[in-house]
């Protein structure tokens, strides 16, 4: 079951996933950068997975966040 979208960004606690691609830490800093500086995001919790190939810790992804981004480089 999917979540309930967001009806805005505001003041909103995001965390991004880093997959450890090539590239997927520079996309999550250019993803926050136009989430709080356009759309209010309030706080951003960074975590970074170990390989592309495992998946990230259930506790990870709810880090006390409202939602949450995944980047995959390459």
């Amino acid at each position: 079951m999917a979540a309930p979208r967001l009806s805005d960004l505001s003041a909103k606690r995001v965390g991004l996933i880093d997959d450890s691609t090539v590239n997927a830490h520079e996309l999550l800093e250019a993803i926050a950068s136009v989430l709080t500086g356009h759309h209010g995001v309030c706080e951003v919790r960074d975590h970074r997975k170990p390989s592309a190939s495992r998946p990230a810790k259930a506790e990870v992804i709810a880090a006390g966040c409202d939602f949450t981004i995944v980047g995959v480089g390459d």
